[in-house]
């Protein structure tokens, strides 16, 4: 009998029987598994994460944006007024900036009918916070007045700081004196309150 009993087990290890589609096992009762919930949790953190930093980001993406569009248009306008030996200049106000260009006469007059160098207004609730020039912070004296930087055909330039700002934050674009321009890192403003 021992000899039959272990021939049968032996065949049932070979070949194993998977339970019917009928049998109900009490393992098998509907739920999920630990490593399923874990699953589903880390995934759910991911996603909000992303969404978190998504929401938090836009005004920092759309302030740092702007920032580099003004330096990647400050650079070109330093280039145009080297390959054309010609002063351009930029005219900056609160909401707005615009290119200058001297004139037949000898003056600064706005750059018109080019769609480069066309005055531009700043994203809604985005300002020109502060301009500095060679260390002076500049202010306007009259409502329309612009504050500028001038461009010379030899490439240099005064060391210039705009401060472009919403909110509490501000993206600063800088310009050196050896001709260098950029758009540097966001810091949070000490007044905003």
């Amino acid at each position: 009998m021992r000899c039959e009993e272990t021939k049968t087990l032996r065949q049932r290890l070979r070949s194993p029987r998977l339970p019917s589609a009928h049998t109900s096992h009490a393992s098998s009762a509907s739920g999920f598994t630990l490593i399923e919930i874990v699953v589903v949790m880390l995934l759910l953190g991911i996603i909000l994460a992303m969404a978190s930093l998504n929401v938090g980001g836009d005004k920092t993406a759309e302030l740092r944006r702007e920032a580099e569009r003004l330096a990647l248009l400050l650079r070109t306008v330093q280039q145009e007024a080297i390959l054309q030996g010609q002063v351009f200049a930029i005219g900056l106000k609160e909401e707005t900036y615009s290119f200058l260009k001297v004139n037949d006469r000898g003056k600064l007059a706005p750059l018109e009918n080019d769609d480069l160098f066309r005055q531009r207004t700043l994203p809604a609730g985005i300002t020109i916070t502060a301009v500095e020039i060679d260390g002076t912070i500049q202010e306007k004296q009259e409502e329309n007045e612009l504050i500028g930087i001038v461009f010379v055909p030899s490439g240099e330039l005064p060391a210039f700081d705009i401060t472009l700002s919403k909110d509490a934050l501000g993206w600063h674009v800088e310009g050196s004196p050896n001709g260098e321009i950029k758009a540097t890192a966001p810091q949070i403003r000490d007044d905003a309150a």
